[in-house]
């Protein structure tokens, strides 16, 4: 959909850059974690609340019930958050590429409170897990000033 060219405002993408990603990250409660086994097709995707301990995204899962917590040894994982307005036609989305990896007792016990998730669905969630991200990307639509039309 595109704007009319009579509206003083048209769409923007930009990247943005990766501290003000973390921050966003901060503002949101559920993403969405991809895990791809190469034996299995296609990648995972499952909804996560989860919380940021520094630029590390944290969670608790039950082993084997929405995906084999083994795979998360072995493979990359990708983390993706992102907020809509639809009205507003303005939107971001930030995606996080790292390895995860279960938390033994003592790195549970040494997170800060702030860190300590509470798993949102019923169940089991006794494992905690961190992705530390090798990447961390973001971008952002929303609507600018449209720039005036050349004449000629």
């Amino acid at each position: 959909m595109s704007e009319p060219q009579d509206s003083p405002l048209e769409r923007s993408l930009e990247e943005i850059g990766r501290d003000e990603c973390i921050g966003l990250l901060r503002t949101q409660a559920i993403g969405r974690l991809a895990v791809a086994d190469h034996g299995y097709y296609p990648p995972h995707i499952v909804p996560v609340n989860f919380a940021v301990d520094g630029d590390r995204i944290v969670f608790r899962s039950e082993d084997g019930l929405k995906f084999k917590l083994s795979i998360l040894a072995e493979h990359s994982v990708s983390f993706e958050v992102d907020s809509i307005n639809r009205e507003g036609h303005m939107a971001w989305s930030v995606v996080v590429q790292g390895k995860a990896d279960l938390l033994t007792a003592d790195e549970v016990e040494a997170l800060d409170d702030a860190v300590r998730v509470e798993p949102w669905a019923p169940g089991d969630h006794r494992e905690w897990v961190r992705i530390t991200p090798y990447t961390i990307s973001g971008r952002r639509v929303k609507m600018v000033p449209r720039a005036p039309a050349a004449s000629g």
